[in-house]
């Protein structure tokens, strides 16, 4: 959704499946953020975070959706505010 790339493209489901259960997870090097307008970096870069954070190989180590859900939220009132100042972590 973000990169407007499917990971794995060509795969079939059973293949993916099987990348995933046996720790492998989608490429995240040279990951282009697609966008209408210009984000600034350390937007791009907490998008980034959000994506690896999730794909951790141990879900107790991946954050709990409310923290997410609360970045993502901080995040897209900083982009509508417009305000550069706004804390993203």
């Amino acid at each position: 959704m973000v990169t407007e790339e499917v990971p794995w493209h060509q795969q079939t489901f059973d293949d993916v499946y099987r990348k995933i259960t046996s720790g492998e997870r989608p490429p995240i090097q040279g990951i282009r953020i697609q966008h209408n307008h210009t984000l600034p970096d350390d937007i791009r870069v907490v998008i980034l975070e959000i994506i690896v954070n999730g794909w951790l190989q141990k879900p107790e180590d991946r954050p709990e959706m409310r923290l997410i859900n609360d970045r993502l939220h901080r995040l897209t009132n900083r982009v509508l505010d417009n305000d550069p100042d706004r804390t993203l972590s």
